[in-house]
């Protein structure tokens, strides 16, 4: 312990009385970390508030603390008549340790612009930040003077209410700038326990703006304290709630699933904050949250998706989702149409044969038919429907891949007299696997006759499949 840091003999008591906000079980945790620290040690606090965690941490060495030190209303209503609020309360602090028997040496800035020139850091406390920018501010400004045994604390680092610094958390650790030390804590114990990792030094290099969350994708198997994936989910909320649907569905499908990541995202979503017009999505993207972490998901077992619209969603979501977000996401209504239409009957009648295979349909009413045969597991699908004047009634994602047929047969196509759409879900007309056609469909079967001639030289491996019986109530 520093000569400068330690005045007289402690005084337990006094330390007792000094104002806090951090509980008994996170003052446990700041001494557990401050018992590993080596004797004179260099500690340095961003954020003290009236000096009862600096009291503690100076019984291990110097200690030296941040804070514009300026009483807000939040200080007021905690600890009234401190300070006039928006005045300083350097004064308060220096005599709360004064109480205390330790003192610490105070450094009054901005911790957004304040640099640390002296000796390498044994730990530092943050306790100011609830934006993960501040927080990289805090980390930023002491990155050249960090160890191999640095220990840093971050205050609501595992807080949920703050996704946003959790977030944050999440990259230190994935990229091995930080560890975590293992602490067995209590889950509402928010403080992150961290240690220099084996890549600390990179500390300098991050960003510290927002792009240095798509510069580092969630990485599977990033641990929290209690050894789940709360962090993941704090990624994801970031994404949620700047409304960018597709990152934060491409980043679903790849996180491991969990269970407990249900319950995770039960609390963590209460915090996102959306508008109302947005709960909808909101709403949507949590249902197939909770169909990626269904332990069925990760079953080899076939789903039986024809008898019921939960297990066609469930399907779905297990086939599609590593394609284009909107690939992948069928809201409940429709999947009910697809299920009570029964546009489920014969992809589950062909659904070994078409698994991870491209498949184009010729037939009339086929509506919502792609999603049928997306549910039983198709690479791609893409539906040629004669119906006259014809518009898909759910086109999300879906493109025209009439570009890709060679000219002759756009023409032929055109002089069939009935007017022709093709839906496809982002594939062209080419590498077919099988083409089903429907016999009871004339023009299907005179657009089957130029397909086989177009395919039989351009893809001789198509095989087509008549589809000789009907689909109850869809086809009248």
């Amino acid at each position: 312990m520093s000569a400068d840091a330690k005045t007289t003999n402690a005084d337990p008591e006094a330390n007792r009385a000094i104002p806090r906000m951090m509980s008994e079980t996170d003052m446990s945790i700041v001494r557990m970390a401050a018992g590993l620290l080596p004797e004179n040690a260099t500690i340095i606090e961003f954020g003290p508030w009236l000096g009862a965690v600096s009291a503690v941490l100076a019984e291990y060495g110097e200690v030296h603390v941040v804070d514009r030190f300026i009483w807000t209303d939040q200080n007021e209503s905690r600890v009234p008549g401190v300070a006039a609020v928006g005045e300083s309360f350097k004064f308060a602090f220096e005599n709360f340790m004064r109480l205390s028997n330790y003192k610490a040496i105070i450094h009054v800035a901005d911790m957004r612009e304040f640099k640390w020139l002296g000796k390498k850091i044994d730990l530092c406390m943050i306790d100011a930040p609830r934006k993960s920018n501040d927080l990289m501010g805090c980390l930023q400004a002491i990155a050249s003077s960090l160890h191999q045994d640095t220990i840093v604390l971050v205050k609501n680092g595992f807080n949920p209410q703050y996704f946003d610094m959790m977030a944050l958390v999440e990259v230190l650790l994935s990229q091995s700038i930080f560890d975590l030390i293992p602490t067995n804590q209590a889950r509402w114990c928010n403080i992150a326990v961290l240690k220099s990792g084996a890549k600390f030094g990179r500390m300098l290099e991050l960003k510290n703006s927002v792009d240095i969350f798509d510069d580092y994708p969630i990485r599977s198997g990033t641990e929290d304290a209690w050894g789940g994936s709360m962090l993941a989910m704090a990624r994801i909320a970031q994404y949620v709630h700047k409304l960018d649907w597709e990152k934060a569905y491409d980043e679903l499908s790849n996180t491991k699933p969990d269970i407990e990541n249900n319950y995770n995202w039960d609390i963590q979503s209460n915090y996102i904050g959306l508008a109302e017009a947005e709960l909808g999505k909101m709403v949507e993207f949590s249902e197939h949250l909770s169909l990626h972490n269904d332990p069925a998901m990760n079953s080899e077992a076939r789903i039986p998706f024809e008898k019921s619209p939960a297990l066609a969603r469930r399907a779905y979501w297990k086939h599609r989702k590593s394609k284009h977000w909107r690939d992948r996401i069928v809201d409940r209504q429709t999947m009910e149409r697809v299920f009570s239409e029964n546009f489920l009957y014969w992809p589950a009648k062909l659904e070994q044969k078409i698994q991870q295979r491209t498949v184009l349909e010729i037939g009339k009413n086929l509506d919502l038919s792609g999603i049928g045969y997306c549910v039983a597991g198709v690479e791609c699908y893409v539906g040629i429907d004669t119906r006259k004047d014809w518009l898909p009634e759910y086109n999300g994602g879906m493109r025209d891949p009439t570009r890709d047929l060679p000219h002759w047969l756009n023409e032929a196509l055109l002089d069939l007299v009935v007017v022709t759409r093709l839906v496809g879900f982002g594939v062209p007309l080419r590498n077919i696997d099988f083409c089903l056609v429907d016999a009871a469909d004339n023009t299907s079967l005179e657009i089957s006759e130029l397909l086989r001639k177009y395919f039989s030289k351009n893809s001789p491996s198509t095989e087509f499949i008549i589809i000789e019986d009907s689909v109850p109530s869809r086809r009248l």
